[in-house]
């Protein structure tokens, strides 16, 4: 299994609430346009919006700070006020697998699916989920559609990609790496997975590739350093290997 970083592991989860952001400018649309309306009836729902964004904004911002149970609880005050918020059902999943309540988050991946089943992100999110239950069949079902819905976003190709690997399907694998860093040139888990997949097969040179491409777009990335130290190692440059493994020492300083 391939060690990640802590801020590696996030990347994908912290992606998807910035997307939650588009969802939120639309809502704000609707509610600009209801100003327009003197109407009661249109008055308590506006203010009803309102209290809901207000809501969901507190989730993102105590998701992205980090305190997932507090992000649940506005999450879920959101969805009181609007029990059709697809976002924030999507979202608060997010929280829970944050959490490891990963049934909790499967209901709401689900909820938020029946609500808009051509929402794409709650499908790749659910098939986290099949994946981590070793459900791979479903997790690949989840991904495709997800796909389909949103050929253009890079976590599905790079999950997708993951559990290509773990079934030992490399050339897949690679294909849906290369696919996410098609969507996104600057994807630094899918340059170091496929990295990762190029050393598994022996595959050393566009293993180097990848594991440099990695670095050159962070160069504190400390576990392409090491990866690449072994795999100058297998080619026999020891040289090149006791340079990656010095800086690895620096990222990562022994505790005394």
């Amino acid at each position: 299994y391939m060690i990640l970083t802590n801020k590696e592991t996030k990347e994908s989860a912290n992606n998807i609430a910035r997307q939650s952001e588009k969802a939120e400018r639309n809502i704000v649309s609707a509610r600009t346009a209801r100003e327009k309306s003197n109407a009661k009836e249109d008055v308590i729902q506006l203010e009803k919006l309102i209290l809901a964004i207000k809501k969901y904004d507190a989730g993102v911002e105590a998701y992205d700070n980090g305190n997932y149970k507090d992000a649940v609880k506005f999450y879920g005050e959101a969805i009181a006020i609007i029990p059709e918020f697809t976002w924030a059902y999507n979202n608060r999943g997010l929280s829970y697998r944050e959490l490891h309540e990963n049934q909790k988050a499967m209901a709401d991946y689900n909820k938020a699916i029946e609500l808009n089943p051509k929402f794409a992100s709650p499908y790749n999110n659910r098939g986290n989920i099949y994946s981590y239950m070793e459900e791979y069949k479903k997790a690949l079902a989840d991904y495709d559609t997800s796909i389909k819905l949103d050929p253009n976003s890079p976590y599905a190709y790079l999950n997708r990609g993951d559990v290509y690997r773990t079934l030992k399907n490399y050339p897949q694998a690679i294909m849906n790496y290369s696919q996410a860093i098609k969507v996104n040139p600057n994807f630094i888990l899918a340059y170091f997975r496929r990295g990762y997949t190029y050393q598994t097969i022996k595959d050393y040179k566009n293993a180097i590739a990848d594991y440099n491409q990695t670095i050159k777009l962070d160069p504190n990335h400390a576990m392409a350093y090491h990866y690449l130290a072994y795999v100058y190692r297998e080619i026999g440059d020891n040289a090149k290997a006791e340079v990656a493994m010095a800086t690895v020492k620096k990222l990562m300083p022994q505790k005394e």
